[in-house]
C-alpha cells in the first residue's frame, strides 16, 4: 500500500530465503543511516513476506513484473512510486545498478552479492553499506505475537540443492535417537516440496505453508537440525538453536549468524560454534555430505537442548 507525503526507499534483492536474510542486517544499518522512509522490498517470491511480518519493509513489489524487465538491459523502470534512494544487492556498475540510478531521484548504493574472498557473508554486506567492526549484528526477525517454545527439534532436511543435502537415512538415525529428548518436527520449504521425510507416526510435517507460518512454526521449537540452507538462516534470524551441516559448502562464508540463541556448525571433521568457522578450511574437491556421520550431530543436538 502506498501512502501519500511518505517518502519511499527502495531495496533491490531477488536472493533466495537464505540470501535475503543474512542481508537484514546491512538492509537495517543502511536504512538508519540513511534515515530512509517506508522501504519497498523489490524482489522475487515470497521471502519478502518475512520482512514485511517484521515490520522491516512496508511495501513488496516483484522483480519478475513486466514493468521492470528493461532495467537487467540497463534501462531505467517505471517504478510502482517515486522513489528517493535505493539500496541494490546487484554486481556494482552493472545493468540493474544502472538502471536505478535512472529511476530513482537520489544515491544508489551497489553491494555486491558474493564476497571476493572467504569472508562471513553478514560482515560482507554490512562493510558494503559502510559499518565497521563495532556495528557487526545478526539478522534478527520479531514476527508477531509471542514465540512459543516447546521441547521439540525442528528437522529440515532438504536444501536449495541437492549436493548440500545429508543423506536422508542419516536425518532419520538423528530423528530416531532425538525422540528419546524431545519431539520432532519435520520442516519443508518450497524448494524441497517433493521431498519425503522419513517421519515417525507421532512427528508432526510442516510442508507447503505460507513462509510466515512456516516460520512461525519453527520459532515453536527449542532446536533446528538442518543443512546449509533458507531454513537454517531463518531459525537462527528466529533465535532458535541451530544445528547446521556442512560439507560441500563453505561454513567461513555461510555459517548461520546466532541471533540470541547458540548455533553450532558440523563439519567431517569437526563441530565448532558458528562464529569461530573463519579457522575452517574450504571444502575439498569431491566433499559430500555422506562424510558427515550420525553420532556427531546427535552429540550437537543433545549439548543445545541441554
Amino acid at each position: 500500500m502506498l501512502l501519500r507525503g511518505v517518502r519511499t526507499d527502495l531495496v533491490y534483492h531477488t536472493g533466495a530465503l537464505g540470501d535475503l536474510i543474512v542481508a537484514i542486517p546491512a538492509i537495517e544499518r543502511w536504512a538508519a543511516e540513511r534515515r530512509a522512509g517506508r522501504l519497498a522490498l523489490l524482489g522475487r517470491g515470497h521471502p519478502g513476506e518475512l520482512l514485511r511480518a517484521a515490520g522491516i519493509v512496508g511495501d513488496r513489489w516483484d522483480a519478475g513484473a513486466a514493468w521492470f524487465a528493461r532495467a537487467y538491459r540497463g534501462a531505467p523502470p517505471a517504478l510502482p512510486a517515486p522513489v528517493h534512494e535505493a539500496l541494490a544487492f546487484t554486481e556494482p556498475g552493472g545493468p540493474v545498478e544502472r538502471a536505478l540510478a535512472g529511476a530513482v531521484s537520489g544515491r544508489v548504493c551497489a553491494v555486491r552479492p558474493m564476497p571476493a574472498d572467504r569472508q562471513p557473508i553478514v560482515p560482507h554486506h554490512l562493510r558494503a553499506v559502510g559499518a565497521g567492526p563495532a556495528d557487526d549484528r545478526a539478522p534478527a526477525l520479531a514476527l508477531p505475537g509471542e514465540p512459543r517454545r516447546d521441547r521439540r527439534v525442528a528437522i529440515a532436511p532438504g536444501s536449495g540443492s541437492a549436493r548440500k543435502n545429508w543423506p536422508l537415512d542419516r536425518f532419520a538415525a538423528a530423528a530416531d535417537a532425538l525422540r528419546r529428548d524431545a519431539a520432532v518436527t519435520w520442516v519443508l520449504g518450497p524448494a524441497e516440496a517433493d521431498l519425503r521425510p522419513p517421519a515417525a507416526r507421532e512427528d508432526l510435517i510442516v510442508r507447503g505453508r505460507p513462509i510466515v507460518r512456516t516460520a512461525q512454526a519453527i520459532s515453536a521449537c527449542a532446536l533446528l537440525l538442518g543443512n546449509d540452507s533458507g531454513l537454517t538462516h531463518l531459525a537462527a534470524a528466529l533465535s532458535v538453536a541451530v544445528v547446521a551441516l556442512f560439507a560441500v559448502s563453505d561454513a567461513t562464508v555461510w555459517a548461520p549468524a546466532a541471533a540470541a540463541a547458540p548455533a553450532l556448525v558440523v563439519t567431517p571433521r569437526s563441530t565448532v560454534p558458528s562464529d569461530r568457522c573463519a579457522s575452517l578450511p574450504a571444502p575439498a574437491d569431491g566433499a559430500s555430505m555422506e562424510s558427515i556421520a550420525v553420532d556427531p550431530v546427535i552429540s550437537a543436538c543433545r549439548r543445545l537442548l541441554e
